[in-house]
């Protein structure tokens, strides 16, 4: 009944935010940055290369992801809608591989010792 609904909109809010968040981290790429000029949209000259540095704040978007696809599962379970199950299904898989891309770019910058200098010497 109700608590359903009061679950629909917090999962709606969960999916605005998870669109909003890969909306402008793809906009910020490298790739995107690559596929605008092989576009000509801007000058290949002009591209800076793009990207996102990475920070270990990047582990920031993947608690709020788990709960999004949490939420999404449990809403198939009372429901029994096929599409809450296929999207649980996606959102786990971009979490999963996610979560590796961010496990291996943390252990490789945290070999580096200027990695540890800008959390000690600011």
């Amino acid at each position: 009944g109700f608590s359903l609904l009061i679950g629909f909109a917090m999962w709606g809010f969960g999916i605005w935010w998870y669109w909003l968040a890969a909306s402008t981290s793809i906009h910020h790429s490298r790739a995107w940055a690559k596929l605008r000029a092989a576009l000509g949209l801007v000058a290949a000259d002009d591209d800076d290369g793009g990207g996102i540095p990475f920070h270990p704040n990047w582990w920031g978007v993947i608690f709020p992801m788990v709960t999004l696809t949490m939420a999404t599962y449990q809403i198939y379970t009372n429901t029994h809608w096929p599409f809450f199950m296929w999207l649980g299904r996606i959102l786990a898989t971009v979490l999963t591989l996610l979560a590796i891309i961010i496990h291996v770019k943390t252990f490789t910058h945290a070999v580096r010792p200027a990695f540890w200098q800008k959390f000690y010497c600011s």
